[in-house]
């Protein structure tokens, strides 16, 4: 018995498969997250008065820092004051400007 020469593929394996549908989604993931996190960098007034001091935000402006305890990092970047740092998304230290601490919790490490 004679074999046609034209066979007909077979089906590709299941684990090919799904590696295509994961490598689409997260594609489709990625361009969603860029879109909704593009931000203008239009020029702003620099800002007076900041208690905890000058940063520079994601588009490299001057904007007041953040203070003890107060929310940091994140998407947009959020810059601690002189004397802290960032961890767990709060300023952690003490501000080199009012002298003020916040330590933080044992829940992040």
């Amino acid at each position: 018995m004679r074999t046609s020469p034209l066979r007909a593929a077979a089906p590709a394996p299941r684990w090919l498969l799904l590696l295509l549908l994961l490598v689409v989604v997260l594609a489709a993931v990625a361009e969603a997250s860029t879109r909704g996190l593009s931000v203008r960098c239009e020029p702003l007034p620099e800002p007076e008065d900041c208690l905890y001091g000058l940063a520079r935000d994601h588009c490299g402006r001057f904007v007041c820092a953040k203070g003890p305890g107060e929310r940091c990092g994140g998407p947009m970047h959020l810059t601690c004051g002189e004397g802290m740092y960032c961890k767990c998304e709060r300023c952690i230290g003490c501000s080199l400007n009012t002298f003020t601490c916040f330590l933080g919790s044992a829940l992040c490490m």
